[in-house]
């Protein structure tokens, strides 16, 4: 509802405006809410709503496409001295462009931002644009418009929000592999920034291991079928504009439609595609392993020549206003982040795992705060995939193969203590078990050659820990035998 404001002296023509505003926006009649910002200049400002709305937030919140359009030239024919009206934020911070964006209305956008392409720049109470939010929401032809309409140069300053989480960040997270696509070929830089907790665009795809066919439980007919489906390519087509349109080549056979099994199947190999082409896209404008790179928060550099607060990150949380010197917002070097083929190895990403490797071949010495390096890392969460990775490839065994970490765990020592009460995607305990007796005895024979049996910090040994980790799950497994015989 309306709330009228509360002010010593109230302008009772301008609240008797409201009042009809809201009254016939709330009926529909935008005919007559038309008409009165045509008579009424200082309606179009007017917040008509208990969270600060304007008739013409609620017009585009209620997507009247052509009225917006007349709201908008109505504010234009009052001149430049009304068009700050178009600027109006709500309580959240938001403008009326702020709400067309989310929408992902492309009219909308291009009937506001056209008028005045500085709003595609005004941050909300988040710190987010019109521009990020049409890549927050995934809307990637709103996103092009308002970048069309901004431009590169402007439109690089619009990309990121006070968690410095950025437009390729969001994409990549909401699993927006087109729009994500198109972001690295218009804002390449961006691939190298990280965000509060460190992480880069990199890093965000190697947690999503759905993302990936390593990662997708896809078996029986199923199998079958996303093995059959036609492989799609992406070709970048060769136009003039800057964003250059990114298309997926389809064999025509499978524009007919069958199951909604087999669409879903269809739609999941060509999401595992694009991934692969985001992940060899930041690959190649990435700067990994160059100085220890990122060696310092790439935020730092626009920070300075510019009147904002310093900050830093404490506990993993950005604290604003608290350092006199903005390049001492990274973290000390023992607490950065893992590193994302360390992430990538622990989600059981092999696609990133092995292409990382190919390019960097130093990083398989990575390693993440407790000493883990990739090895380890695999053998803990159970990834046999990326284990043999590196049991295939002709690497430096006695370096990998023989690293500690720091509790004095030796690979073989992870694989013999139970992480969780479900390590592997399979139901019953019985199976659980038998899978970890495999686990266990695959490493320790694969190691056999090079790994001489060690204890660790606590002086328990491999076998020692395994048999004290696997006491409940050894009764649990006693228990399911026992019920299945019964049965």
């Amino acid at each position: 509802m309306y709330a009228p404001d509360v002010t010593l002296e109230v302008d009772p023509t301008l609240e008797e405006t409201k009042t009809q505003l809201f009254q016939l926006a709330m009926k529909g009649k935008w005919e007559e809410v038309v008409k009165i910002y045509e008579r009424k200049p200082e309606a179009h400002s007017a917040k008509i709503t208990w969270s600060g709305d304007t008739a013409l937030h609620v017009a585009v919140s209620n997507c009247k496409e052509d009225f917006v359009k007349r709201l908008v030239e109505a504010i234009k024919t009052c001149g430049q001295r009304d068009e700050e009206a178009l600027a109006v934020k709500n309580d959240r911070g938001n403008t009326a462009l702020h709400l067309a964006a989310s929408m992902g209305n492309v009219k909308m956008c291009g009937h506001i931002a056209s008028n005045d392409p500085s709003l595609v720049g005004v941050s909300n109470l988040e710190g987010e644009t019109p521009l990020f939010l049409t890549a927050l929401r995934g809307h990637k032809d709103a996103f092009l418009c308002l970048h069309h309409i901004c431009g590169p140069k402007q439109g690089k300053g619009y990309c990121q929000r006070n968690d410095h989480e950025t437009v390729l960040h969001c994409a990549i997270a909401g699993e927006y592999f087109d729009l994500a696509f198109q972001i690295i070929h218009l804002y390449k830089d961006l691939a190298h920034l990280v965000n509060a907790r460190g992480f880069t665009p990199l890093h965000i795809l190697a947690s999503k291991p759905t993302a990936f066919e390593s990662g997708s439980n896809v078996t029986g007919w199923k199998s079958i079928i996303y093995n059959l489906t036609f492989k799609r390519c992406l070709k970048q087509s060769n136009t003039s504009d800057t964003e250059s349109e990114i298309s997926v080549q389809v064999d025509p056979s499978e524009e007919h439609k069958g199951s909604m099994a087999i669409i879903k199947i269809k739609e999941q190999k060509e999401k595992h595609i694009w991934s692969v082409q985001i992940m060899n896209k930041l690959l190649d404008v990435t700067r990994m392993y160059e100085y220890e790179y990122p060696r310092s928060n790439p935020q730092a550099q626009h920070l300075k020549g510019e009147e904002t607060k310093p900050y830093e990150i404490t506990d993993g949380v950005v604290d604003y206003g608290q350092l006199n010197n903005a390049e001492n917002i990274n973290p000390p070097k023992d607490e950065r982040p893992e590193t994302a083929i360390l992430i990538a190895a622990k989600n059981g990403v092999t696609e990133m795992v092995k292409e990382i490797r190919e390019r960097y071949p130093v990083a398989v010495h990575d390693m993440n705060a407790d000493k883990k390096n990739i090895v380890m890392l695999a053998v803990e969460y159970r990834q046999p995939h990326v284990y043999g990775l590196f049991l295939e490839k002709n690497i430096l065994k006695d370096i990998v193969f023989h690293k500690l970490d720091k509790h004095g765990n030796s690979a073989l020592h992870l694989a013999a203590k139970l992480q969780g009460s479900k390590p592997w995607l399979i139901s019953g305990p019985a199976f659980q078990m038998q899978w970890e007796v495999k686990w266990y005895e695959f490493v320790k024979h694969s190691m056999t050659s090079w790994y001489l049996p060690c204890h660790n910090d606590e002086n328990k040994t491999p076998d020692q820990l395994f048999s004290e980790t696997h006491k409940d799950l050894v009764k649990a497994s006693s228990k399911w035998h026992y019920k299945k015989i019964l049965n």
